[in-house]
């Protein structure tokens, strides 16, 4: 029965584009195009006579089709030589092929986003979503939509961290913050795993790095797909970033409507990471970064020192990046300071740069100097 449930499907394409034609041992009746279902196979390629043709829709068994009818509900009845009747349903439909679309460019604070309208249907489809690009902030206002620059701090809240436990999960800026306080004190949570539990909104105030000179990040921190929005640092830090000095892992994380400013001169300087020597896999980060005098720039990561076996995967910059000596959309510097008699391995892979670059010297698309 195989080929008859091709022929009936043929026939019901047939139908709903030329009308009804019942087979009465010929070639059948017109339909309202003026063509014979023989006509019709004849012009998608079928050579042969009349009777040829009709033969051919009957199936292996001897089965074949008596008749086919349609009704102006869209219902197609299709009638068997041996009495069974099968019905079928035609559904209306559009490849909405002819459309008008109409681009909405991001701000500072909504998403950018395309809408197709089908003129034929008038089915609306919205796609094509491009992240906010955030405030931008000069001298305490926005150089892009004018909106004055908010300044403070985010209150710390620790009560989430326990020493007993080690794992945990963050689901406030106020647990984030203090994640950057107990870091930057001295604990730097080696052996254990942090996890977002929602997407993260720091509401433009002042940011705090995780991790410095003193205290490293070295545990594993999974953002779990969610994303930080409104990371705003203008301190003049040695290490800039969502984090500040990584020796663990980040991965999993989404950072969008970023404004980062540095003037320090010889400054590790990112939106995700100032410095690595850890990995870092799944990151992408969104905005803008603004490091005229700093030595390491890059939308990710700033400057990357590796030994052993490292990872650095799935690294996704959109952000402009402004900086000086060594500047990428992704990385600022990747350097391998190590024993050359040992065994190092650096997995890089997927790395992606849509942003705007800007630098004096060692400049690229996704790497300053590699």
């Amino acid at each position: 029965m195989k080929k008859l449930i091709f022929v009936l499907m043929c026939f019901v394409l047939t139908l709903s584009l030329f009308g009804c034609a019942m087979l009465k041992g010929d070639a059948g009746e017109k339909g309202d195009a003026g063509k014979t279902s023989y006509d019709i196979a004849v012009e998608n390629g079928f050579t042969g006579t009349v009777e040829e043709w009709l033969n051919s829709l009957k199936g292996s068994d001897g089965i074949g089709i008596a008749g086919i009818t349609v009704d102006h509900d869209g219902y197609v009845y299709v009638t068997l030589s041996n009495g069974e009747v099968y019905t079928i349903k035609v559904e209306d439909y559009c490849y909405h092929e002819n459309t008008t679309k109409i681009v909405t460019s991001p701000t500072c604070i909504d998403r950018g986003y395309t809408t197709e309208t089908c003129n034929d249907c008038g089915f609306v489809i919205t796609n094509n979503y491009v992240e906010m690009i955030g405030h931008h902030f000069v001298d305490k206002k926005c150089n892009v939509c004018g909106a004055d620059e908010k300044f403070g701090y985010i209150t710390v809240n620790t009560e989430w961290y326990t020493t007993n436990n080690s794992t945990f999960t963050i689901s406030t800026r106020e647990e984030l913050a203090g994640l950057s306080y107990l870091v930057n004190e001295g604990n730097n949570f080696s052996g254990k795993t942090i996890t977002l539990g929602c997407d993260i909104d720091l509401g433009g105030d002042e940011w705090i790095p995780i991790g410095n000179a003193k205290t490293q990040f070295a545990g594993t921190f999974d953002g779990h797909e969610y994303t930080v929005y409104n990371l705003k640092i203008s301190e003049q830090n040695e290490y800039v970033g969502l984090f500040g000095y990584v020796t663990g892992t980040v991965k999993r994380l989404n950072i969008t409507a970023a404004s980062v400013t540095s003037n320090r001169a010889g400054s590790c300087v990112a939106i995700a990471c100032g410095y690595c020597t850890g990995n870092l896999e799944m990151i992408s980060t969104a905005g803008f970064l603004t490091a005229p005098d700093a030595t390491y720039v890059g939308g990710v990561v700033g400057k990357i020192v590796f030994s052993g076996t490292k990872t650095l995967t799935e690294l996704k910059n959109s952000a402009t990046v402004v900086g000086r000596d060594y500047t990428g959309g992704v990385f600022g510097y990747i350097n391998s300071e190590f024993d050359y008699n040992s065994s190092h391995t650096l997995n890089f892979s997927f790395n992606e740069n849509s942003g705007d670059v800007t630098g004096a010297i060692y400049i690229g698309g996704i790497a300053g100097r590699l």
